[in-house]
């Protein structure tokens, strides 16, 4: 039964999704605004073994990896999120934008660091006007940076949420 189901999964499994169960969070690929020849470094390593922190014989390895300050675009679809659902997903955001989280591998290497800037940000409800107990800024207006506006409306609902956790033993 898929509202026993719901029930069972802890948020971010409802929003991006486990084994048996699609996410309600969808994130488009990333691309760059704009691709310019030098966009790709390598970086040389070698492998250390975690046992003895000595070298790896012969485990010279390169990592290829986008330029810093490179700038990409994508899109982030939620369905059916509810204002507790849009609280930890705007958490999740934030704490990547923060830097507390990062992206892909090598991680501890410094890679994986991204800030999201909001230029759009729009809700849909196929039931009337939107629940959201704040205002989203328009996608009429003009295109613009619209970060302050959209971090300030996704912490005030993960503060909303976060009053109501309640930890299953």
């Amino acid at each position: 039964n898929q509202k026993d189901i719901l029930q069972d999964l802890c948020p971010a499994c409802r929003l991006f999704g486990s084994p048996g169960y699609r996410g309600q969070v969808a994130i488009a690929d990333a691309f760059p605004i704009q691709l310019y020849k030098t966009m790709l470094h390598q970086r040389s390593g070698i492998a250390i073994d975690r046992y003895s922190g000595t070298t790896v014989r012969g485990a010279l390895f390169t990592v290829e990896h986008i330029v810093p300050d490179t700038r990409f675009s994508f899109r982030l679809r939620g369905k059916n999120l509810t204002i507790k659902l849009l609280g930890y997903l705007g958490k999740a955001l934030y704490e990547l934008n923060q830097g507390r989280m990062r992206l892909g591998g090598f991680g501890s290497k410094g890679f994986g660091q991204v800030k999201i800037q909001w230029h759009q940000a729009t809700t849909q409800t196929y039931k009337g006007p939107s629940k959201l107990p704040v205002n989203w800024p328009s996608s009429s207006l003009p295109p613009k940076d619209y970060s302050k506006e959209v971090w300030k409306i996704l912490l005030q609902l993960w503060r909303k949420t976060s009053k109501n956790i309640k930890v299953k033993q």
